[in-house]
């Protein structure tokens, strides 16, 4: 399920030059506190250092390293939607319904994608993963184009990133 690019600002006189804009499809959440306890999460301090900044402003869940050798449970889905209007990144985590099976699961991210999602500043659509990694995205701080660079695998039948 696990994919995803990363645009890098190429523009040395913006204040994003250089920095990753990272985009990922579907991806299993797990409990935040579960997944600070990976082995992943005990040895990245940046990483650690993130995900307990997000913790403090409210943060229920993160994204299960990939692989998932601590056998963190998964609780959720997080989708990715970007505004191309406002060059915000908005996440959506989806609760894992109790009781679900895993092919009902995977009919719900499917479903999921074909909902239009509003950006919440501006109403305007935003761009789904799908639509995000099949163009080149602008830069949230110049709106210059950015470089893209694919990482984890794509799905079946994708055209991969831009």
């Amino acid at each position: 399920m696990s994919f995803g690019c990363d645009f890098v600002c190429q523009n040395p006189s913006c204040v994003c030059f250089g920095k990753r804009l990272t985009i990922h499809g579907p991806w299993l959440l797990g409990s935040i506190d579960d997944v600070l306890r990976t082995r992943s999460y005990r040895t990245d301090q940046d990483g650690r250092a993130s995900l307990l900044k997000k913790k403090s402003e409210g943060r229920t869940f993160a994204c299960i390293p990939i692989p998932n050798s601590d056998n963190v449970k998964p609780v959720g889905i997080r989708l990715q939607h970007f505004c191309p209007t406002c060059r915000i990144m908005w996440d959506d985590d989806l609760p894992r319904p109790p009781g679900i099976s895993d092919a009902q699961e995977a009919k719900l991210v499917e479903d999921s994608k074909k909902l239009p999602f509003l950006c919440r500043a501006c109403l305007k659509a935003c761009l789904s993963y799908e639509e995000m990694s099949s163009r080149i995205l602008q830069c949230p701080g110049c709106g210059k184009p950015t470089e893209s660079n694919e990482w984890f695998s794509q799905p079946e039948g994708s055209k991969g990133c831009k």
